[in-house]
């Protein structure tokens, strides 16, 4: 696996992502994972082992491994998604504060919503917990069935878009019985609270994600960055316009090692969003996850307008990024 990753390392691999909560990633212990970061360098970016009761654990396992491996680290979509660890934000960014101060070079995203996509048996402790006392203790962690919408994979397609509880009562069975029969099941689980993501977004370290593709029912792939914008700059004010700009332009890119991206200056890649800070808004929603912003009407990716008042231009000026572009770390965030 260290000979397998490193040769991806040569060909430009920026470091080494892993999926510790999901098949197979589960399935590795810490000293392999730091065995074969160590082998990629970069950064390890982890969708950690655990959001839910094990959150801050799987910070701190975060930490241990980029200080095994000696490179730098970043955890995935930050976020306490269970009743036992609401309100533990402040202390995952002290812990993450200390690893900084020790010589760490920790850090994290986040995308501005408090429900999260996914198959719902990831809310299970582990794989073998599937009976129905499981899924009973599973939907009290995020706030009970009420709080999970189902999305795909149902058995019946009438189910897509109604609530847990909503199906258990028009089945008239109780809802963990309902989950444990129909395994495989995607759904949109409100397991956060907003206050842990304004903490969040609100530390210095935290940049700003998507976790998102192009297409997808989540309404964050077309709706994070100017939610932010309009939400928790505009109108809650949690952080300035500054600071939310440098989260979506410099500070990823410095942690990614692009030199060349990330400010507007003379001889840099010309990727530029223009927009209007008093009429941005989000628009994409969980009926119309893919609906586009208000208020960006130009958008460059390497000079080339790739929206233009507000259309989607034919242009596709993107490239492959990789690791020969950019010093062998990268600069620390």
């Amino acid at each position: 696996m260290r000979a397998l990753a490193a040769a991806e390392a040569r060909a430009g691999a920026l470091g080494l992502s892993s999926g510790l909560e999901y098949e197979p990633g589960l399935f590795a212990v810490e000293s392999e994972v730091a065995a074969v970061a160590e082998a990629v360098g970069g950064v390890y970016i982890s969708h950690v082992r655990d959001e839910e009761d094990g959150a801050v654990e799987s910070f701190a396992e975060l930490v241990r491994i980029a200080r095994a491996a000696r490179v730098a680290a970043q955890i995935s979509h930050i976020k306490l998604g269970s009743a036992p660890v609401w309100g533990k934000a402040r202390e995952v960014l002290r812990r993450v504060a200390d690893a900084r101060s020790a010589g760490l070079d920790i850090t994290a995203d986040l995308y501005p919503y408090t429900f999260w996509q996914s198959g719902l048996d990831t809310i299970l402790p582990t794989p073998e917990a599937r009976g129905v006392e499981d899924w009973r203790k599973a939907l009290e962690g995020v706030g009970g069935a009420g709080n999970v919408r189902v999305t795909g994979g149902a058995p019946d397609p009438n189910w897509h878009g109604k609530t847990l509880a909503e199906i258990a009562k028009s089945l008239g069975k109780d809802a963990a019985t309902v989950a444990s029969e129909a395994p495989g099941i995607g759904a949109m689980v409100t397991a956060m609270r907003e206050a842990d993501l304004e903490t969040f977004l609100a530390s210095p370290f935290v940049m700003i994600c998507t976790d998102g593709g192009l297409k997808g029912s989540h309404p964050r792939y077309a709706g994070s960055f100017p939610r932010v914008l309009a939400r928790y700059v505009r109108d809650r004010r949690v952080i300035p316009l500054e600071e939310a700009v440098r989260k979506m332009t410099s500070l990823p890119a410095r942690r990614m090692g692009f030199a060349d991206r990330g400010v507007v200056a003379p001889g840099k890649r010309a990727d530029v969003v223009l927009f209007d800070p008093r009429g941005v808004q989000d628009r994409a929603t969980v009926a119309e996850p893919g609906a586009p912003p208000a208020g960006i009407p130009h958008v460059l990716v390497n000079g080339v307008p790739v929206v233009r008042d507000g259309r989607i231009t034919d242009a596709r000026p993107g490239m492959v990024l990789r690791r020969r572009q950019q010093s062998a770390r990268p600069t620390p965030a």
